[in-house]
């Protein structure tokens, strides 16, 4: 029996197609996922193990594969073996013609069969009429939704909105409707009869975040209380308002004068970041997040010693140290007017901790380094390498909201564990120096560090050693760390935001090998929230990701928005439209639809050309948002994302001979555990 006969006979799926039509329809499920998910078939194969031959003989419809074969590339694309070898799963809607069908004749007519619809869990039946020259574009229903439509009257366009169909009388198409879609009468107005197919596991409305409501005076009210509802514990809040009126716009400027006349209030100022967002045609959505513990100032100076006045002759980690605690109280004008000096410190660990604390207390800074970027000629041949615009990486980083405090840890924890005086040499590896910058804030708070730094990427690299200059105290390796053979074993190695580039576990082995007995190996990371499936991976990666990029989502005052270049603009708004919609479908379980906006986001992104150049400082917040999405995305396919959980990391480097020594998460993103996610430092030492 051949190969594929064989996969289809145990999966019960009936063998009378042609062995051909079978080899087409995975060469095409193929080639469309690959695609999807922005993978190279050298990526492919990385990932698989399946050679490029291989893969390249199955996409263009030639080749019998094994199951082996087909396992293994089902499993590298994160989709099941099914997805592969099924023509329905990969078809945007399936249309059934108005001729087409089982028809039974009788006196009085005829029957005709044009769909079986199994369904546990409800149908609702509407009918549709459509006017010529206007366009319905629906957004995604909750997950699981599929819709059936059947036109009874005239012509029209219906089904996904990147595909839709054009159907006659009698034609009958069913879709998706957890993805965007679109319907159009063409010429004259038409009927149609429309299911909604539920299905059982969508949660019930009553246990639901979402309220539809009609918009009228009663909106403060309700906004209000949904607040109460997030400060009593939900992590979101979604209100639709459908207006009567088409005038969407009036509607979208009466609920932001709502939404910013309550967060006047110094109960909702620091708890409450709410967005208003138009979602289809008549309907506007108020949605609305519970803030970032970490952003609430405390009105206490407990634990605060001396005066920000009195940072004089301190080195620049206890200023650093100082600062960090100092920026979580509630601060006087005399101490901003102290702070806004700072942002021209010497140090650029202090003045991006400094741009970090003024943006926590709701006044967005950019750090002085990230100026009206110009474009690096000499690197644009390397402007894009694997996922990440690494170009853009090392401009735009700096606005992270714990960029420098990730260093800050690092080097406070490395001074604890590894006592030495400044007059004697501390030999370290960095590994994934990246662009530079952590390792220039590192040497400022540790002068004696003589660092070793392992950079595999190209374009990174290049910055590295462009921002490092001419330090005598750093030699940069262009390697990948994994197969990098070290002179001698050190006691110490570093690593800021490259642990989830590597093979976890491959990683934690090797820098075990690479160390002293008794030393030390720090590492600062993002990790996401506990995971055991595919599913809850990409929902956690996706809520981990969106919290810094709402950290971010900085207004921006209509006098500077103005002087924005279009595509600037562009690139504003539709953050500002899609990522908290992204955040509320995600926490909503509707995990396609939030998956399908991210990649949407990050095409538009894409299809914008950016560059590095930037008309004003402010934008970089939204520059480093693209960053976020772009690794958001990455990790969804895993590719060079490949974030674990705390919890899992330090089991990992148990299981690799190291002891963990002392931990901190000094950001969160999702959830009020230290071992949530967030930004981490760990420190392990190996026995």
């Amino acid at each position: 029996m051949d190969p594929v006969f064989g996969i289809l006979t145990s999966f019960g799926i009936s063998i009378y197609h042609e062995t051909m039509d079978i080899i087409r329809v995975l060469a095409a499920n193929l080639k469309q996922l690959r695609e999807q998910q922005q993978s190279s078939i050298s990526e492919l194969e990385r990932r698989s193990g399946v050679g490029k031959a291989t893969i390249s003989s199955l996409e263009s419809g030639k080749g019998n594969p094994t199951i082996e074969t087909l396992w293994a590339l089902a499993k590298a694309l994160n989709v099941s073996f099914g997805a592969l070898i099924s023509a329905s799963s990969s078809e945007a809607s399936s249309v059934v013609r108005s001729e087409e069908g089982a028809k039974i004749s009788g006196t009085a007519g005829y029957t005709r069969l044009i769909d079986r619809l199994s369904c546990e869990g409800s149908l609702e039946i509407y009918e549709m009429v459509l006017v010529p020259g206007e366009q319905r574009i629906a957004d995604p229903h909750p997950e699981g939704v599929m819709e059936h439509l059947l036109v009874v009257q005239g012509r029209l366009k219906a089904g996904p909105d990147k595909e839709p169909v054009l159907l006659e009388t009698g034609d009958y198409i069913s879709f998706r409707g957890d993805l965007p879609h679109v319907y159009s009468a063409i010429e004259h107005e038409a009927r149609a009869v429309v299911w909604m197919q539920y299905p059982r596991s969508l949660f019930h409305p009553d246990s639901t975040n979402t309220t539809k409501v009609k918009f009228g005076r009663y909106a403060r009210t309700l906004i209000e209380r949904s607040w109460t509802e997030i400060m009593n514990g939900l992590a979101m809040t979604r209100l639709r308002f459908s207006a009567e009126t088409s005038d969407i716009e009036s509607v979208v400027r009466e609920l932001e004068e709502i939404v910013n006349s309550l967060q006047d209030s110094e109960m909702y100022r620091w708890n409450i970041q709410s967005f208003v967002v138009p979602e289809g045609e008549r309907t506007v959505s108020v949605l609305s997040f519970r803030k970032n513990p970490f952003t609430q100032p405390s009105s206490t100076h407990d634990g605060i010693r001396g005066s920000i006045h009195d940072l004089e002759g301190k080195t620049v980690l206890e200023k650093a140290e100082y600062l960090i605690d100092f920026g979580r109280k509630t601060l006087e004008p005399d101490e901003f007017e102290a702070l806004h000096h700072l942002c021209t410190d010497s140090s650029l660990v202090i003045r991006t901790l400094v741009s970090e604390i003024f943006t926590q207390h709701g006044y967005p800074t950019v750090p002085k380094d990230i100026q009206r970027v110009e474009e690096d000629h000499d690197a644009c041949e390397l402007t894009k390498e694997d996922r990440i615009d690494v170009d853009s990486y090392n401009w735009f980083e700096l606005v992270h909201p714990a960029y420098a405090r990730q260093c800050v840890s690092l080097a406070r924890m490395i001074r604890k564990h590894i006592p030495c005086d400044d007059g004697h040499v501390l030999a370290c590896m960095d590994v994934g120096s990246g662009t530079g910058a952590p390792l220039i804030m590192l040497l400022e708070m540790i002068p004696n560090l003589e660092i070793l730094a392992v950079e595999p990427s190209s374009a990174a690299f290049y910055y590295l050693k462009k921002n490092l200059g001419q330090r005598k105290n750093i030699k940069c390796v262009h390697a990948d760390f994994l197969d990098f053979e070290i002179e001698r074993r050190v006691p110490l190695i570093t690593s800021v935001g490259a642990s989830h580039h590597l093979d976890t576990y491959r990683f934690l082995k090797k820098a075990w090998d690479c160390l002293d007995v008794k030393g030390k190996l720090c590492i600062a990371d993002e990790m996401i929230a506990p995971f055991c499936t595919i599913e809850e991976r990409q929902r956690n990666l996706i809520l981990h990701h969106t919290a810094y990029m709402l950290a971010t989502m900085v207004p921006i005052p209509g006098a500077i928005r103005d002087r924005l270049w279009p595509q600037e603009k562009r690139l504003v708004d539709e953050f500002q439209r899609n990522v908290p919609l992204i955040v509320a479908d995600a926490y909503e379980n509707r995990l396609n639809s939030a998956i399908q906006r991210c990649r949407d986001l990050l095409k538009f992104t894409e299809g914008l050309k950016l560059g590095t150049l930037i008309s004003n400082r402010m934008v970089a917040f939204y520059r480093f948002q693209v960053l976020e999405l772009q690794a958001l995305v990455a990790g969804l396919d895993y590719e060079v994302e490949q974030k674990t959980f705390p919890e899992r990391f330090t089991q990992l480097a148990r299981l690799a001979g190291f002891e963990l020594s002392e931990h901190e998460r000094v950001y969160p993103t999702i959830g009020d555990r230290d071992m949530d996610a967030g930004t981490h430092v760990f420190v392990f030492t190996k026995p």
